[in-house]
Formats: structure tokens, sequence, C-alpha cells
């Protein structure tokens, strides 16, 4: 990961100005730590190659395989990684924990930040997307890539339960906010997701409240196995 604009902006062939306001109307993925934020070249070189833009990196610098992949293959482990992992994320119900939650995800546009925290209040008054053993799904009504280009994963566990009405009854301890570029990437994350949380030691992980490079690397192991399957299939 690097943090230095001006190089993103070369290997972009864009100005520094026009990287500087893609990263506040959200157009770009990155990384936000702290007061900063960084790019994962890795993400960033999948991001470009889906968006037919230049992108021309130091050799030197890239630390990751060369082959890119289109958007539609873009890991969940990626996405995670974009939407950021929070703790102890506190609200009194469930559309405030959303609201709370929108605010939190990679999205530096206040309107663009809004739109997300309506779109899934409405899509949760609709049908809960409390999935079982204390997990919660919350999405997009449907994929907005005007206005989120870049899916993303935000995790949240939440510093007390609430109450999702989840079929099982269990209250949520932690927040999966799907934001898909496409209904295809929407099936996709949503079934990769899907298979994680139906591994057993996955939950236990989960359950476990795990640091953030440990939850991602845990579900790449997982990804590997899926692809493993497709392949032997």
């Amino acid at each position: 990961m690097i943090k230095e604009l001006f190089e993103i902006a070369d290997s972009l062939e864009i100005s520094k100005a026009t990287l500087e306001r893609w990263i506040y109307q959200g157009k770009i993925p990155i990384i936000r730590r702290n007061n900063s934020c960084e790019f994962d070249l890795r993400i960033l070189q999948k991001w470009a190659a889906s968006r037919k833009i230049s992108f021309n990196i130091d050799p030197a610098r890239t630390t990751f395989e060369s082959d890119v992949q289109d958007e539609q293959n873009c890991f969940l482990s990626d996405c995670v990684r974009i939407g950021g992992v929070f703790y102890n994320v506190e609200a009194e119900g469930v559309e405030p924990v959303l609201k709370k939650i929108a605010g939190l995800a990679p999205v530096s546009d206040i309107a663009a930040r809004d739109i997300l925290a309506q779109s899934i209040i409405r899509r949760e008054r609709t049908r809960s997307t409390g999935v079982g053993t204390g997990v919660a799904i919350p999405h997009l009504e449907k994929p907005m890539p005007d206005i989120f280009p870049q899916s993303f994963v935000t995790v949240c566990f939440l510093k007390n339960p609430i109450d999702f009405l989840a079929t099982d009854g269990k209250q949520v301890t932690v927040i999966f906010l799907l934001v898909a570029s496409s209904p295809q990437m929407h099936l996709q994350l949503l079934s990769r997701l899907s298979f994680c949380l139906k591994n057993k030691d996955f939950m236990n992980l989960v359950t476990s409240t795990p640091e953030a490079e440990k939850l991602i690397s845990d579900i790449t192991s997982i990804e590997r196995q899926i692809i493993h399957q497709k392949k032997s299939s």
C-alpha cells in the first residue's frame, strides 16, 4: 500500500487535483486509516482495468500478481479491505445503526452518504436483512453505479446487540454492509459472503471479534476454496 497522491496520479495519468476530487467524490477505491488514506495497488489495478483507465505503476513497487481480473471477479476480501472493519459501533435501534454505518463507509461525498443511508434503511423496512446467527447484511435497494462505482463491504462489530427481527430470533452483533456496483457483482459478493457465514470456523472467528487483517485473511482462504472447487467441478 502507498499513500503518495502524486505517484497514484502519475500512474493514472491524471492531475493530483483530479485524483483528490475523485477521492472526495468516492469514485476511486481507498483505504482509510485514521485521518489519512492509502491505496492498495492490487485493488487499484483491478478498478482501473474494469474502467479501461490507464494505470502504469512502477514495477519496483508492484508486489502483487500482474494478471488483472475484471470487476465481476473481484474478491470479497478486497471489498472488505476497501469498506473497512470497525469496532464498538454504538447506536440505539436498527435505523440509527444503519445510518451510523453509512457514515463509516468509504463514501466521502456527503450527499452520496445520505443516499446510501436512505437506501439501506428503505430496504430494511421492506424486509429484515438479519440472516441469523447474529449477522445482518444490509444493502442498497438496487445498485447505483453512477453514485457508487466501486463495490465495497463495510464490516461493523456492534458494542451492543440490536434486534433486526431475524428469523432465528438472535440479536445482531455483526453487520456486513454490502454495496455492489452492479446486480451481478451484488450476487457474487452475497454468494461468497453466505459461503463464509456457513463455515463454522469462520463464524467462530467472527464471534471472537478478530482483528481486521485476520478477518480478511480468513475470507481470502475461504475464497480460494471456492475457486478451487469451481476449477475441480
